[in-house]
């Protein structure tokens, strides 16, 4: 390609023209010749939806891309931007790889460690291809680390990232095609809720991940990245990669067991406060949960409740999954429920709540960085005053109307605020007492 990174650039292109784009015209007319070309079929452009998929793509790929963008709409992009002449003219005869992807779906050698519990292998190949093909993926809330982007998609959800350390992927690979490297495992976990379960392994010692479930590495994501590097970096090894394997251990845990398992890998590798509080098991962290998957949750809810500590000094989420958990557990005493179901019903208001809040306040929370340089809607602490709202206007027929009332009558501006630097949980008590007295006064 023209530049060292010019892939990186136009995988970030077609990302922001495509899949982040709302010319549905253009989108439309990309797509059917992408498709009607032969070049990938309708699930694979689906799945690319996201710039690190994009960037495991072969250069040659990338290019049916920008010669579909090019014939749509020259304005936008140009192959000759990013690739030579004679790189158009070598990649002309190219032919992706045909692979069977049910193939991907089948994890050898099998044995069972306990119960939901497995020992597997998978080649350095298919870990790269089943992280291409979306079959295996990286939920940023069972990672000890992850990152918000102030960027919304189509659907208005605020993206995420998951944290990446890239000189430890850099230091993987590079002993990956040297090899160097002592194989050892990764984590998958297929969630277990209610809908997908792992059958038993075959005669052959063979077992089968369920299609249309959900499996996410919980462990191993750099050495799944560096697998990923080096299996599109350096075609002329594809039979190292593909028989050269990795332990799996997979499971198929529900939410809080996955959790518990990340944090039994605590006690040899400190973590930040933050990750630790989120992975205890007790009732207010199940309530969280439960909202976080919620089916009547509005999307810019679930999306904008996270864990990484970078939200204090830029424009990611509004809401901390510690301070939720600590909130519901201080007005609601929920570590104290008996039952399950006391939790659900607990979640179910609190999604009714917050979704009405969500129509209050649409701009901001559509907003994040406009609104946390105005306003302290958006501010962490102020999930303390709300779900103390939530807890007086439990119960109550006119909860809407008394809520408008309440929001109407709070002066949102920053200079306002009752907090007083992000940092300090002494704001707790301030911003409850600050609720108070806005009740008092209006006499809700």
């Amino acid at each position: 390609m023209l530049n060292f990174n010019s892939k990186e650039k136009l995988a970030q292109l077609i990302y922001d023209k495509i899949y982040m784009s709302s010319d549905n015209e253009f989108v439309s007319k990309v797509k059917e010749k992408i498709i009607n070309e032969d070049k990938f079929t309708l699930v694979e452009f689906y799945k690319l939806d996201d710039t690190d998929y994009l960037i495991q793509l072969q250069e040659q790929e990338l290019l049916w891309f920008v010669q579909a963008m090019e014939e749509v709409n020259p304005k936008i992009a140009k192959v000759n931007d990013y690739f030579t002449d004679a790189e158009i003219v070598a990649f002309k005869n190219y032919k992706k790889d045909k692979i069977n992807i049910d193939d991907l779906y089948v994890l050898k050698n099998t044995f069972q460690l306990s119960e939901r519990q497995y020992s597997c292998v998978a080649s350095i190949e298919q870990i790269a291809l089943m992280n291409k093909y979306g079959i295996v993926t990286v939920d940023p809330n069972f990672q000890r680390k992850s990152k918000r982007i102030g960027l919304f998609d189509n659907a208005n959800e605020l993206l995420r990232k998951v944290f990446v350390n890239k000189k430890r992927v850099a230091e993987i690979s590079d002993k990956i095609i040297n090899r160097k490297y002592k194989f050892n495992s990764i984590r998958y976990n297929l969630m277990k809720d209610g809908e997908f379960e792992l059958n038993r392994p075959n005669s052959r010692g063979e077992i089968r991940l369920p299609k249309g479930g959900t499996c996410i590495c919980i462990d191993g994501n750099h050495r799944q990245k560096a697998c990923v590097q080096d299996y599109f970096d350096y075609p002329e090894m594809r039979e190292y990669f593909s028989n050269t394997f990795f332990q799996i251990i997979l499971t198929n845990f529900t939410a809080a067991e996955v959790r518990e398992t990340i944090s039994q890998e605590w006690d040899t590798e400190p973590v930040g406060t933050q990750y630790i509080e989120a992975m205890k098991v007790n009732m207010a962290n199940e309530v969280v949960d439960m909202i976080k998957t919620h089916e009547k949750a509005e999307p810019i809810l679930i999306d904008n409740i996270i864990i990484s500590g970078t939200e204090r000094i830029t424009a990611d989420g509004f809401i901390s999954y510690n301070l939720l958990s600590d909130a519901i557990n201080r007005q609601y005493k929920s570590n104290q429920f008996k039952l399950k179901s006391q939790a659900h019903e607990l979640a179910d208001w609190i999604v009714e709540f917050y979704n009405y809040l969500t129509v209050l306040f649409i701009e901001d929370f559509s907003n994040l960085k406009e609104s946390k340089r105005k306003s302290w809607v958006t501010n962490l602490y102020t999930v303390y005053g709300f779900i103390y709202l939530s807890k007086i206007l439990r119960n109550n027929d006119n909860w809407k109307e008394d809520l408008k009332t309440i929001i109407n009558n709070i002066n949102w501006n920053k200079e306002n605020s009752p907090i007083i630097n992000n940092k300090l949980k002494s704001n707790i008590p301030v911003v409850e007492s600050f609720f108070e007295g806005i009740l008092g006064d209006l006499n809700v």
